[in-house]
C-alpha cells in the first residue's frame, strides 16, 4: 500500500542510500527530510538497510517524524529485517 505524504509539516526519514529520486520528490512535496545513515559491511562492501533500533532511535530523538523511507532490498540484494 502507497500513501502519498508531503507538504510544509511533513517529516521524513529516509535511509542515506536511497535513491535520489527518493529524497529529490520529498523535497519537491515540501516535506523535511532527515538522514539515516546505515551500516556499512566493509568484508562485502555493501550498505545495511536501516535497522529497527536506528529508526526506533530516530523516532525518539525526532518525534515528529510522519514517514520513514526503508530500501529493501537495497541495490546489492540486502534485506531489511523490520520485525
Amino acid at each position: 500500500m502507497t500513501r502519498l505524504i508531503g507538504g510544509p509539516k511533513a517529516v521524513a526519514l529516509v535511509q542515506r542510500n536511497s535513491h535520489r529520486s527518493v529524497i529529490h520528490g520529498l523535497q519537491l512535496s515540501g516535506a523535511k527530510v532527515l538522514y539515516a545513515v546505515p551500516e556499512y559491511d566493509w568484508t562485502f562492501n555493501v550498505f545495511y538497510p536501516i535497522s529497527v533500533e536506528e529508526i526506533d532511535r530516530q523516532i525518539r530523538e525526532h518525534p515528529q517524524i510522519t514517514a520513514i523511507v526503508v530500501t529493501s532490498p537495497t541495490y546489492e540484494g540486502v534485506s531489511a529485517d523490520l520485525n
